[in-house]
């Protein structure tokens, strides 16, 4: 079905988002996906740059085969989830099962750094209350990916929710524990630590993020990013397509609603 949709999009230019439940935990998978992707050549989208997002966890215990595949692929670089600088701290967060070795910091550190010989990675931290939330946390995490050799820092809010949101364990979680980016971006810029170590480059927005981006004085960049599905749903129900979501269905979406905004179906084969 993947093959047919990319056949349905010859010429068109994308880039290649890699994202949707963890693409590591099944290794047969993500090659057949990447092989898929690969191989749709001329007779496929004009895609110029792809970015897998992921936790870590199956490059841990498949990265001898991943890594060199997502390499010949031409993946453009990895966002890496780690949401704090300390396992047990970053493991009460992101709660891997029992046995997945990546929890462990000695087994995180040493993927990160055979994925960074294949490509650059970029450390995504969601920043939230009892992990990174203050700006001697945003420090101490600088410190740590400096270490790590991570290419970027990327600290994200969780995202706003409208109403129209289910108000489930989720929401809750995220409602009690979020820490709004602005407020944590200006407490950094005031102090003076942060600012004697990073240097503001850009503030840019789309259609339903902002990010603020800093050069931090030991070659890496740090962004305090932002979005909201509210604007995002309300840019969706316009005549314009912002992104391509190819869903388990066979359906290819103009978003996350795997039988919502059809712009193609394996049933039908539309054009």
């Amino acid at each position: 079905m993947l093959r047919c949709a990319l056949r349905a999009l010859c010429g068109v230019p994308l880039s290649y988002s890699l994202s949707g439940l963890e693409n590591t935990d099944d290794p047969r998978w993500l090659l057949s996906l990447v092989a898929t992707l690969g191989a749709a050549g001329d007779d496929g989208p004009d895609a110029t740059g792809s970015v897998l997002y992921t936790n870590g966890a199956g490059l841990v215990e498949h990265g001898d085969a991943l890594l060199p595949a997502l390499a010949d692929f031409g993946l453009s670089w990895l966002e890496w989830s780690r949401h704090h600088d300390r396992d047990d701290v970053n493991q009460s967060i992101m709660r891997f099962r029992p046995g997945r070795q990546v929890m462990h910091q000695h087994a995180f550190e040493a993927a990160f750094a055979a994925a960074r010989e294949h490509f650059p990675v970029k450390l995504v931290c969601i920043v939230q209350r009892g992990g990174i939330e203050t700006p001697a946390d945003v420090l101490r995490y600088l410190a740590h990916a400096r270490a790590l050799g991570a290419r970027a820092v990327i600290f994200r809010e969780f995202s706003a929710l409208p109403d129209t949101y289910r108000h489930n364990a989720t929401r809750r979680y995220i409602d009690r524990t979020r820490v709004p980016i602005d407020a944590l971006l200006l407490a950094c810029a005031a102090n003076a630590t942060f600012a004697a170590q990073c240097e503001p480059i850009a503030l840019t927005g789309g259609y339903y993020f902002w990010n603020a981006r800093w050069a931090h004085r030991d070659g890496f960049e740090v962004v305090f990013e932002t979005s909201d599905y509210g604007a995002m749903r309300e840019h969706e129900l316009r005549d314009a397509v912002y992104k391509l979501v190819f869903h388990p269905n066979g359906n290819l979406c103009a978003g996350w609603q795997p039988a919502r905004d059809i712009l193609w179906s394996n049933d039908d084969r539309r054009d």
